[in-house]
Formats: structure tokens, sequence, C-alpha cells
């Protein structure tokens, strides 16, 4: 495991030792967690809370991407990217809390004034998205092609597929046409 890992580790388990700190009550229910360390693509980190059938605990599993990891020596993971997520952690405890009133719940679902607060009591912005530079994990778009227009248009597989048998699109702001022999490239 890296160190950066290790010192992950330590912010969530030290953050989540706050919890009787909150200030929206987050219910006194047991719950564990994992954290995973192989998210990909353009999210920094991911959140996932369940209700275990069995005993009516939590069950979070809290994902970060390697690369959002490795950006300004991890500091920026540590400040930003952890807080953020364990907010979504204690904001989905609540949300999830059906003993609450309907508006404190509402507010605490996804990136609602009631994650807000708490991800800035951890010392998070409070923003909802960061600007680190990650890329996408795979290109969806991989067909090019050039309208009748001379635009330039990127397609889906099952797009290419449709026009390599035939079928016509038209560019929405010109109004020419992608046919198939306007292909140019496949990227790999």
């Amino acid at each position: 495991m890296s160190n950066i890992n290790k010192l992950i580790e330590q912010r969530v388990a030290a953050l989540f030792g706050r919890i009787g700190e909150c200030p929206i009550e987050v219910p006194k229910v047991p719950f564990s967690y994992n954290l995973c360390f192989n998210i990909r693509g353009l999210k920094a980190g991911v959140c996932k809370v369940r209700r275990n059938p069995i005993d009516s605990s939590y069950i979070i599993t809290i994902g970060f991407n390697a690369k959002a990891l490795a950006v300004d020596d991890g500091r920026f993971a540590l400040n930003e990217i952890v807080p953020h997520e364990v907010a979504h952690a204690l904001a989905s405890m609540v949300h999830l809390d059906l003993t609450r009133p309907r508006w404190v719940r509402i507010g605490c679902k996804g990136h609602g004034p009631g994650w807000k607060r708490i991800a800035q009591w951890l010392g998070a912005t409070g923003k909802t998205t960061c600007s680190i530079g990650l890329q996408p994990s795979r290109n969806t778009r991989p067909y090019l092609y050039i309208a009748s227009c001379g635009t330039e248009a990127r397609l889906t597989k099952g797009q290419h597929q449709k026009v390599a048998a035939g079928l016509r699109f038209t560019v929405k702001k010109t109004g020419g046409k992608i046919s198939k022999e306007g292909l140019i490239s496949v990227a790999a």
C-alpha cells in the first residue's frame, strides 16, 4: 500500500471519529466502511451507502481515483476529496433515516444544503466538482466523421454502426448530413 493510501485511511478514520460533533445529527446506528483506490475516469471519488438488511447497520464504500490522489502530493485529496466523500457518507446516513423529517432528509441528498454544511464542517470547501485535469478512462466517441457541411462530428459505436448500415444523421446547428462516406478516422 502506498504512503498516500495510508494517509487517506488515517484521514477517513479521523473524520468518522468526529461523527458525534456533526452539525446535522447523524443517526446513532452502527456502520462499517471500506475504502478502495480503483476509481478511474473523471471522478475523483465516489461514495455508496446502503443499509444492511440483517441488522440495519450502514455499509459505506468510498472509492478514490489514484490519479486524483497524486495531485499536489496528495494534499488536495486529504483536504478536499476525502472530506467531500465522507460528507456524502454522513449525509446519506441522515437521508436514509426515515425517522427524520422529510425536509431534513431531502436537504442531505446529493450535493444539497445538508451535505454542503457537513462538507464544510469537515474542512472541505463544499464545492461539488473539482478541476484537477482527470481524463476519461475510455473514448466513448471514437468515430470521427465530416458532415456534408464540413462540420466534424464524433460518433459512438452504435451511431457509427447505424451510419455504416446506411442511416444518415443530421447536424442540428448546420443541417449538414453525416453519411458513411464521411468517416475520417477511428481512435484506438
